[in-house]
């Protein structure tokens, strides 16, 4: 249930229905650099006729579930609203008093950290008010890093669902409402308390720090890989197969802006690129490694050094399974990269560990303690 502040058409159940229309409007900026530039627009309507609902928070930031084409012109651009998104999902209105925001309208490629922060802050706000959960809908391409960001700062009980849409809003099929609708019933739900920051994409309920997107097309695009998703929406009700786990502690909020790189290996990469990496400014290197965390020969003086002057992880390029201890001695193993002082990521993908690195870089960990602080972020 959504509510407003002008006049709405009344059905004959007495139920106000928004004169707003599905027609996508003129593509919001949402782009500015500071929070301040981005323009944030709030509505909220209340349905005569129904009984209390519990409220919830609901914000988009753009991305495909936004997106439609505009006078048939070839593309889809982010016109859609939140309001518009929320009317389009029949049986919404039924399940919560809704807070509506559409906080950016952006491709999920452009998404910053100054805008996850500001969106952070608008989330916490709203569960402080008083809201037993909060939506937020944005652009599938990242969601897999912004959702791990929110996890790692988010302090609260009640739950922050992300989602999104693999098919845009005008195409047949489109999965957006189907997807919004899940994300709000698993928002309510009181069995979703304790677990942190969730991403709620084909009614299965992932968490934000094992989930991954594993297809660019199909609407079935992610999962959590060697973990599993945590449970279902099954008939409009989450079914946990498991109660919550114990979280990492939240992190301190961010303090500065950091740079921290990734460098992929390949085959008969010489390590060139590591030495721009030194020269670059960067503060942290994530190295997706080859399998459970291993390099060329050919790496490893440089990278020894680059650890001599910065915080170095490595994670396996796979992305499923965690980086080895204590198996391979070779130049380039895992241990022989532990003893010159690099950090394995343990069981976050290449994605997570750069995020979390970045995460406890610009909440000012220092270097001698990010060991003890990354350990519980990497284990199941």
């Amino acid at each position: 249930m959504t509510t407003g502040q002008s006049a709405s058409p009344v059905r004959q159940d007495g139920v106000k229905r928004s004169r707003r229309s599905l027609e996508p409007k003129a593509p919001l900026n949402g782009g500015g650099d500071t929070p301040a530039e981005r323009p944030e627009f709030f509505t909220e309507r209340v349905d005569a006729g129904l009984p209390k609902l519990p409220h919830v928070a609901l914000a988009t930031l753009g991305g495909t579930v936004t997106m439609a084409r505009i006078d048939q012109a070839p593309g889809a651009l982010p016109v859609l609203d939140a309001d518009q998104l929320v009317a389009a999902v029949p049986g919404l209105d039924g399940l919560a008093k809704l807070t509506t925001a559409t906080l950016a309208s952006l491709p999920s490629a452009s998404l910053h950290r100054s805008l996850l922060a500001h969106t952070l802050r608008w989330a916490q706000e709203r569960i402080e008010a008083g809201a037993r959960g909060v939506v937020l809908l944005q652009g599938t391409d990242t969601i897999e890093e912004t959702a791990y960001w929110f996890g790692l700062h988010w302090r609260h009980a009640e739950p922050l669902v992300v989602t999104g849409a693999m098919r845009l809003s005008d195409a047949a099929g489109a999965d957006g409402p189907a997807n919004l609708l899940g994300a709000v019933a698993v928002a309510l739900d009181p069995a979703s308390r304790q677990r942190g920051v969730l991403v709620v994409f084909n009614d299965e309920i992932h968490a934000c720090r094992w989930v991954q997107k594993m297809d660019s097309i199909s609407t079935a695009a992610f999962a959590s890989p060697g973990i599993g998703p945590l449970g279902r929406v099954v008939e409009g009700r989450p079914r946990f197969h498991h109660p919550p786990a114990e979280l990492p502690r939240p992190l301190p909020p961010p303090q500065r802006e950091v740079r921290v790189a990734r460098l992929d290996v390949g085959l008969d990469d010489d390590g060139a690129l590591l030495d721009v990496v030194a020269q670059s400014g960067f503060e942290g290197l994530l190295v997706a490694g080859y399998g459970a965390g291993h390099v060329p020969q050919t790496w490893v003086s440089r990278l020894e050094r680059l650890a001599g002057s910065m915080p170095v992880v490595v994670a396996g390029r796979p992305g499923c399974g965690p980086t080895l201890a204590a198996t391979y001695r070779f130049a380039g193993g895992e241990i022989d990269l532990r003893e010159r002082g690099i950090q394995m990521a343990g069981w976050l993908s290449p994605a997570k560990a750069r995020v979390l690195l970045r995460a406890l870089l610009a909440a000012g960990i220092a270097r001698g303690r990010l060991a003890e602080f990354w350990s519980p972020h990497a284990e199941p």
